[in-house]
């Protein structure tokens, strides 16, 4: 495979990536997930 085809291939996957990673940390900042220990907010 080339630099190009493996960039072609990451790039999405990054994106995604860091799309989940970003709702899925707004969510336990926000305390919805039951899994949480309660922690002090600075």
């Amino acid at each position: 495979m080339t630099t190009e085809q493996i960039i072609a291939l990451v790039m999405p996957v990054l994106g995604a990536g860091m799309a989940i990673g970003v709702v899925y940390w707004q969510s336990w900042r926000d305390g919805v997930l039951p899994s949480q220990r309660p922690h002090d907010k600075k």
